[in-house]
């Protein structure tokens, strides 16, 4: 997934700032804190999901079950 972001958006520095930075302090834990940030992520994963990109939402899959686990949890 991190290596997919940073191809997508490789020349982008503010951007590429924001993977690192996910990709060093990211925490299963804190998967809707992150995909509510106004961030790459949110922005990649959403046109993902809309246009129904089975490439990219494989790519993430690990993020989508941490996000489903972690609003199942807050939902209980």
């Amino acid at each position: 997934m991190i290596n997919s972001c940073r191809k997508q958006y490789q020349g982008n520095q503010s951007v590429m700032k924001q993977i690192e930075e996910f990709s060093m302090n990211y925490d299963e834990n804190k998967a809707a804190e992150w995909y509510s940030e106004d961030i790459f992520l949110f922005r990649l994963l959403n046109r993902a999901l809309r246009t129904e990109n089975i490439d990219i939402i494989y790519k993430f899959r690990f993020f989508i079950a941490d996000l489903h686990r972690q609003l199942d949890k807050m939902h209980r």
